[in-house]
């Protein structure tokens, strides 16, 4: 059996898949799996995907499933995983060769369940990527549940992690990595390495309203359910400032949709929260 199972969700991303699964094949720790999710697409994705399993058939596992949402396809891969660990990788993102490494190293010497990582942000006309850390990253468990953030998409994580915490939630479009990630820490250490060990693609899609609406819904459940979990024994002052943020920001989006019923009523419930 494998040591790692890395998970690469795909959609539509034929144009650069490649680069994501290049990135993989190339790491300097070589004890893992590939699993390719497809959630459906239509483009040329599986005659890539193919060429790549022709050449690398025992290393890479595809499959293909009805369009739903990245994690159904997540949890696709975590169900199939035969690794001890699984990282994730967005097919339009890459690692870089020592990525694995790093932190199956810090895997060993501590008793993590979750290690992440700095990354690099590369825009879409491809620029010199910037280096993005948190603020104030998750050192350790209690960091992040009171609200210290987490690159998304870097960690490495145990299978049996991940399972006890409840695999992704399905009806999150956004933010379910973060939902993840709290339900990890719950339970379990939290390591950062502050050196970045991929690139991230940014899309120009990042700030349309019809994005920013799901992201900050999903923010309110995660902020109430963390401020309702009676079982977490850290301030939840940063929880309740989150919510009257997220509450704020839809109230905009829908005032600029000219939906102002709705636009009142999250101004009225980020108003409750002052």
């Amino acid at each position: 059996m494998p040591k790692v199972s890395v998970i690469i969700p795909t959609y539509n991303r034929a144009g650069c898949i490649t680069d994501a699964i290049n990135s993989v094949l190339k790491q300097t720790y070589q004890d893992f799996e590939l699993l390719i999710v497809d959630d459906g697409s239509t483009d040329n994705t599986r005659e890539i995907v193919n060429a790549y399993i022709r050449q690398y058939p025992a290393r890479i596992r595809y499959m293909v499933q009805a369009h739903k949402n990245a994690p159904s396809a997540l949890n696709r891969g975590i169900q199939e995983a035969q690794g001890e660990y699984i990282a994730f990788l967005d097919s339009d993102d890459f690692w870089f060769p020592d990525k694995l490494e790093e932190q199956i190293n810090v895997m060993d010497k501590t008793s993590a369940g979750l290690v992440h990582t700095a990354r690099y942000e590369e825009d879409t006309a491809g620029n010199t990527p910037l280096v993005i850390r948190p603020q104030m990253p998750a050192r350790n468990r209690t960091e992040f549940l009171e609200g210290r953030t987490h690159i998304s998409m870097t960690v490495l994580t145990p299978k049996k992690v991940l399972q006890k915490a409840g695999m992704f939630d399905e009806a999150f479009t956004v933010t379910y990595d973060t939902d993840m990630r709290l339900r990890i820490a719950k339970d379990n250490e939290i390591v950062f390495i502050d050196k970045p060990s991929m690139t991230v693609r940014k899309h120009g899609d990042g700030q349309l309203t019809s994005k920013m609406i799901p992201m900050f819904e999903a923010r309110v459940v995660i902020a109430k359910r963390m401020l309702e979990d009676q079982d977490i024994r850290v301030s939840k002052r940063w929880w309740r400032k989150k919510l009257l943020k997220s509450y704020y920001q839809l109230s905009i989006r829908y005032f600029k949709q000219r939906n102002y019923r709705k636009s009142m009523g999250n101004l009225m419930k980020a108003a409750s929260h002052l």
